[in-house]
């Protein structure tokens, strides 16, 4: 049952981070514990363990939670992979930045 621990808190850094290293870890089939971030697509949240309070013991707290909820919790990272593949796959979003870069147009956010 792989897992990625990502360090805090994240929820300092404002709004102009968007989570790739998150959501890089949830479409490689990982589920992720983190701290609270901004951005992070509702379709993912299932396949993160939320920390929140002090580091350590919310670590402690999610990884007990994970032993518990193991079964719950791989198909909750099965599915956000899924969604983020359908996505943010390397053909969809290069194509997206070659027709907008070939019309003039904005890239879609």
């Amino acid at each position: 049952f792989p897992v990625t621990i990502c360090h805090g808190p994240l929820e300092t850094f404002g709004d102009g981070v968007f989570p790739f290293k998150l959501l890089e870890a949830i479409s490689n089939g990982r589920t992720v514990i983190s701290t609270r971030m901004k951005g992070c697509p509702k379709e993912v949240d299932g396949a993160i363990e939320w920390i929140d309070g002090e580091v350590v013991s919310g670590c402690l707290r999610a990884i007990r939670e994970l032993s518990v909820r193991r079964n719950s919790k791989r198909l909750a990272v099965e599915q956000a992979s899924l969604w983020l593949r359908s996505r943010f796959s390397y053909d969809i979003v290069v194509g997206e930045i070659l027709e907008a870069a070939l019309s003039g147009t904005e890239v879609r956010s």
